[in-house]
């Protein structure tokens, strides 16, 4: 629950969460964007982490689900690689992982 007269409008190009959660809160940011949820409350998104909508990504907990904080980061990673490719047309960045892979056991 929000509290009264604390928030607070900052101007940005640019915005990304990073919160560990249990699935995304489809009424507030998720609503207001129209971004498509899953059955399970992870937020749709393609091979490249793109949403259902233009030029918003998705990684992490509300991509894949709860999980561990290295696949966290490694999405990020990748994830930042398909918004620079979007904005510029190109990137160099690497992509450590693809959507859906599984984690690697020994």
């Amino acid at each position: 629950m929000p509290t009264p007269d604390t928030a607070t409008v900052l101007p940005a190009t640019l915005v990304l969460i990073a919160m560990g959660f249990t699935g995304a809160r489809e009424e507030g940011l998720l609503t207001s964007l129209g971004v498509d949820i899953t059955s399970r409350g992870n937020i749709v998104h393609d091979a490249d982490w793109a949403t259902t909508v233009d030029g918003v990504f998705t990684a992490g907990d509300c991509a894949r689900g709860q999980s561990l904080i290295v696949w966290a980061i490694a999405e990020g990673r990748s994830c930042a690689a398909s918004v620079d490719e979007h904005l510029m047309g190109v990137t160099s960045l690497p992509r450590p992982v693809r959507p859906g892979e599984k984690p690697v056991t020994v």
